[in-house]
């Protein structure tokens, strides 16, 4: 008899109740429902985070090139023109700043170009009546 009763509670301490596996997969799934919503917000802001470094990227392509045009690209060229160098440099439309910067330079190179040849010893008040 003793034999029976020591290989009863052999067989059962050698495994695992229901209950007890039960105990076990509602503990793994709570854990679970906690991890995962985080982990799937951690992809999410991935995300965010390289879209918004590939903006910043594309901003400062955009203010280097404006850098090297003096204008950002037209329509036309579209985001091509950051990856290749345009034809031709345009032309300063500084116009209006120019003679700001480069004072009485800019009225001797400007100003006959707007008006002909500008001459000194000419002036048309001069030859008035009176």
């Amino acid at each position: 008899m003793t034999k029976l009763l020591r290989a009863a509670t052999r067989s059962a301490q050698r495994g695992f109740t229901l209950i007890e596996l039960m105990v076990v997969l509602v503990i793994i799934g709570v854990l679970a429902a906690l991890i995962v919503p985080n982990v799937i917000e951690r992809a999410d802001d991935a995300r965010v985070t390289a879209a918004k470094t590939d903006i910043n990227n594309l901003m400062q392509a955009l203010k280097l090139y404006r850098l090297d045009n003096q204008r950002y690209p037209t329509g036309e060229q579209g985001l091509q023109a950051l990856l290749a160098r345009p034809p031709a440099r345009p032309r300063p439309t500084g116009s209006l700043i120019l003679p700001l910067i480069y004072g009485h330079l800019s009225k001797r190179l400007i100003l006959p170009l707007i008006y002909g040849h500008l001459s000194k010893r000419h002036c048309p008040a001069r030859t008035a009546l009176g």
